[in-house]
């Protein structure tokens, strides 16, 4: 999927667990490397990238790419979406370890996340607009159709678009 709607802006890459599968969730290539190397590797794609999507989940992991985001202001070019793995009651509590540590990095915007924790609807994603507001995505239910179209809206934002 993100193969086929990011190849526009540029190369679609990745960094992957190197327990999973070459190929990830939504179909990006996927880099991997030592524990000694992946930070720096982290750090480097996102300098270089026109935009992000970053998949949260309840990974150790994610949660350092996570934090790399905000504290490198990268957040405001990045797409996230809750993996699909994570049903309605997981999706709350990703938001609120999620906007913890937004609000902890100094950015209150994503802290207020933790508000959506009660909803009855399933988060797509969330993102950032060119003027900086925060644009949350909920859907009567998590689907790839409603993730196709959340990215496709994201990539497509004036953000992304060659000038």
């Amino acid at each position: 999927m993100l193969l086929e709607e990011g190849s526009h802006i540029g190369p679609v890459a990745a960094l992957g667990d190197p327990t999973q599968s070459a190929v990830g969730v939504y179909g990006a290539k996927r880099q991997y490397h030592d524990d000694d190397t992946w930070e720096d590797a982290v750090m480097t794609m996102m300098d270089d990238s026109r935009a992000i999507v970053c998949v949260l989940d309840h990974a150790d992991g994610v949660w350092s790419e996570v934090e790399f985001l905000i504290r490198g202001g990268h957040h405001l070019k990045t797409l996230f979406i809750p993996s699909r793995y994570n049903n309605r009651m997981l999706r709350g509590r990703l938001l609120q370890e999620f906007a913890a540590r937004a609000g902890a990095a100094g950015v209150p915007a994503l802290a207020e996340l933790s508000k959506l924790s009660g909803s009855k609807k399933s988060l797509v994603g969330f993102h950032f607009n060119s003027g900086g507001e925060l644009l949350v995505y909920e859907s009567s239910e998590f689907s790839w159709i409603s993730v196709l179209l959340l990215l496709r809206v994201f990539l497509r934002s004036s953000a992304f678009q060659d000038k």
